[in-house]
């Protein structure tokens, strides 16, 4: 019941019912896919296929997404569910990257032993699982999908491809563009229309000149290719699951942490923490301890106010010593703290006024 009232919630939304529909179309269609792999019985497009699986995964994910943007923070998840798609973004890229060595074991096995290969509908299944790619990937927009291509570190298929385009199409005015330098092309359509060619390269070799054991070799490329373009995006989605400090991030919170350390009052900086939330969402915890004689309203408004140029989700606690008090001839200081949560986030609407406490993200 819980999952068909999620459902309805859904469908009251047109970008959700839009996914809704292209995962059941994707759907249809790549079990097209795998009925022409088990009739032409071809490595090279078995491994294009699990390419159009990994669409289907994306998709998924940004219906999740949706489905995050609906629900409200609680006392025990304070920060919502927004992570769930970043654990399934993380999952789809693992996954698929498992699936390719498995396809490279396969392809070694029928290197040695020989393969049954029947190419009548591959050139048909190439151009279908193109068109579902590009399909799945336009029709619906998907932020984790366009966050990962932009924000994930590039791999050696983006830079070879980009070089290598650069030297021959440089000089043509149309073609300049898609390769300039430092702008990695797009890492899912790079490896999709690799793997096309890849798969129409095998049925050429097959059927021209013989030779049944290119479609295994071609397989085994297309599967070092997928791993190396999801292995960045994996390793980039641990980063944000294990609750790192964003690389890019450190110079500028360090600027920020050195001249809030200048105010009046300010005595030093304890377990400051900062990590990536969700996609494009930065979340952060501070403590500040100051003198006795410092105005903490004012030193909590300063810090927050540096800080927030960059942390969206920000906790910042200050700890006020007091004059310390003589009891059984031993000093004890007191302390006095005061907290603000500034922004905290929602999935439905990222900034808010208040804030909870005993944060756990999920």
């Amino acid at each position: 019941m819980g999952l068909v009232k999620e459902l309805k919630l859904l469908s009251n939304d047109q970008q959700a019912r839009r996914c809704m529909y292209t995962i059941f179309g994707t759907f249809l269609g790549i079990l097209l896919m795998f009925y022409w792999v088990y009739s032409t019985n071809s490595l090279a497009l078995r491994a294009l296929t699990f390419l159009t699986l990994f669409d289907f995964a994306n998709l998924v994910s940004a219906l999740i997404f949706r489905w995050s943007e609906k629900q409200k923070p609680s006392l025990t998840f304070t920060y919502g569910y927004c992570r769930v798609e970043v654990l399934a973004v993380f999952s789809a890229t693992l996954l698929t990257q498992f699936i390719s060595f498995f396809i490279i074991k396969e392809a070694v096995h029928h290197l040695l032993e020989g393969l049954d290969f029947r190419p009548d509908s591959m050139l048909p299944a190439t151009f279908f699982g193109l068109a579902l790619h590009f399909g799945a990937t336009f029709l619906v927009k998907n932020p984790a999908y366009e966050h990962l291509s932009r924000s994930s570190p590039s791999n050696w298929v983006q830079d070879t491809v980009n070089d290598l385009g650069s030297s021959l199409f440089g000089y043509v005015p149309l073609l300049a563009g898609l390769f300039l330098p430092g702008k990695p092309l797009n890492p899912l359509a790079l490896v999709t229309c690799l793997s096309s060619l890849g798969v129409a390269a095998s049925y050429y070799l097959v059927t021209s000149y013989q030779l049944p054991g290119a479609d295994p070799l071609i397989a085994i490329l297309i599967s070092f290719i997928t791993i190396a373009t999801l292995l960045p995006m994996t390793v980039y989605t641990s980063k944000v699951l294990l609750q790192t400090t964003p690389g890019h991030m450190i110079a500028s919170l360090d600027k920020c942490l050195r001249e809030a350390a200048t105010l009046d009052g300010v005595l030093e900086f304890r377990n400051e923490h900062f990590w990536t939330l969700t996609w494009g969402v930065l979340a952060g915890t501070l403590d500040v301890r100051v003198r006795r004689d410092a105005n903490e309203q004012t030193v909590l408004a300063e810090v927050t106010h540096r800080l927030s140029q960059h942390v969206t989700v920000l906790n910042v606690q200050v700890i006020k010593e007091e004059t310390p008090a003589l009891f059984n001839n031993i000093s004890h200081p007191t302390l006095v703290t005061s907290s603000t949560s500034l922004h905290s986030y929602r999935p439905a609407s990222k900034f808010s006024s208040t804030g909870f406490k005993n944060e756990r993200t999920l």
